[in-house]
């Protein structure tokens, strides 16, 4: 399982948009590139002067939570994580793809379920989020046997059901979309 660290393009151009020399958009690139580098802890400080310009917090604070996460300081990333917010696509599936991570991670395999299934939900041609969401499902079913609770199995059951027709739709698109690429083929096999 991979944690998805960078910021989108579009989160770095929105941070931009200041006349000043220094910014909280060069800051957090910096921070960025920092981490790109392994460099961790400058990372954290650039991050965390970017918040003193109370501007973009949300994306901040989903930088930062990535770099405390990276530092394993998993707790306060999550708590970094909940505080950020963004009505951006992209940047909300990031952040519930991290947090599925975090509760995999922690052995709460049925939030991680739920959070790699909203993330599919949001990117579903990412290969990774349904991935992880089988994987998730996986270790809730086994669970599941070992723990006869009624209503955790029936609350497993139906978050299984839901996920199951979920991933057999988005199959069924991708066999689609190759049914169309197989006819161009056939029609090559005449031209010999």
């Amino acid at each position: 399982m991979e944690l998805r660290k960078t910021a989108t393009l579009l989160a770095s151009l929105i941070l931009f948009h200041s006349c000043s020399y220094v910014n909280p958009g060069l800051l957090v690139f910096w921070g960025n590139y920092q981490m790109d580098q392994g460099n961790y802890q400058k990372a954290n400080v650039s991050y965390l002067d970017a918040m003193d310009w109370d501007t973009n917090r949300g994306i901040i604070e989903y930088n930062l939570g990535n770099s405390y996460y990276s530092l394993g300081e998993r707790q306060s990333a999550m708590i970094r994580w909940d505080q950020a917010e963004s009505e951006e696509r992209d940047f909300q599936y990031m952040l519930i793809f991290n947090k599925g991570v975090f509760y995999y991670e922690r052995g709460l395999y049925l939030e991680a379920a739920r959070s790699f299934k909203a993330a599919v939900n949001l990117n579903p041609s990412d290969r990774d989020s349904k991935i992880n969401l089988e994987l998730a499902l996986g270790r809730v079913n086994s669970n599941a046997e070992r723990q006869p609770d009624e209503k955790k199995a029936e609350d497993n059951q139906n978050l299984f059901d839901d996920t199951e027709r979920l991933l057999s739709y988005l199959k069924r698109q991708e066999e689609n979309s190759w049914e169309g690429g197989e006819e161009k083929v056939s029609t090559r096999e005449n031209d010999w």
